[in-house]
């Protein structure tokens, strides 16, 4: 995973607002629900590109990431960000409860 800088972070907002799920960066808490954030991903053909915004992969070899890969970024993205803006009064780090390997 590359450095979260604004460019990366304002990127990441960007199309999670696209998918309605903007929220998930800019609540009182960092809270992400892994089945909602993977079904809009692959609803709208958004993984991709999403993956290469959070990692140094071009949205081609992002593509052929496998689907334990793919979980494996984005949970490091959400948690390398709730970390940081968890320094911030007033911000907390809720990870969601679901289980991104269960159906």
């Amino acid at each position: 995973m590359k450095k979260i800088t604004l460019d990366t972070l304002s990127e990441a907002y960007i199309l999670l607002d696209e998918l309605g799920i903007s929220s998930y960066i800019t609540e009182g808490s960092i809270s992400v629900e892994p089945r909602e954030l993977v079904r809009k991903l692959l609803a709208q053909k958004k993984a991709a590109a999403f993956i290469s915004i959070i990692s140094d992969l071009t949205a081609e070899q992002a593509g052929a990431l496998s689907l334990s890969e793919v979980i494996d970024l984005v949970t490091r993205f959400f948690i390398a960000i709730g970390s940081e803006l968890s320094m911030l009064p007033g911000i907390s780090l809720n990870q969601g409860t679901a289980n991104p390997g269960q159906p």
